[in-house]
């Protein structure tokens, strides 16, 4: 993959978001003495499912094409690195099919976790990385 970005940051609390100069998936990981609950990566699969992703000392691959945020309520620092494409060519874009590309680097695992009661929809947790890989 080829990235022309680079987004660093320290303890963020945003709203969800569409980062719509994306033309591809981006990698993320979160570091720091960070603890929950809070502070994964969420991604609004669909209007009504959003999938939280693990990403504290892992590496995940997101579309921030699709709604996302990270979880609010986490304690001590958290800092991410964010490897993103952009363009201003559309047609350069590649599609944008899923939210989250988890371990698409990866055999696919076993089995699924357990969808969690959402209201109007599902709330799925996705580990979505590989653990240590920085």
């Amino acid at each position: 993959a080829t990235f022309d970005g680079l987004a660093v940051t320290h303890n963020l609390v945003g709203s969800p978001h569409v980062d719509s100069l994306d033309v591809a998936p981006q990698f993320a990981v979160s570091l720091g003495d960070f603890t929950g609950p809070g502070g994964q990566l969420c991604v609004e699969e669909s209007p009504t499912q959003v999938s939280v992703v693990d990403t504290k000392d892992k590496l995940a691959a997101i579309d921030g094409r699709f709604v996302h945020w990270v979880a609010p309520g986490y304690v001590g620092e958290r800092f991410s690195l964010v490897w993103y494409r952009r363009t201003a060519d559309p047609a350069a874009a590649e599609p944008a099919v899923r939210g989250v590309h988890a371990g698409w680097w990866l055999p696919p695992p076993p089995h699924l976790p357990p969808a969690h009661p959402m209201a109007g929809g599902t709330w799925t947790e996705a580990s979505g990385g590989v653990e240590g890989e920085t």
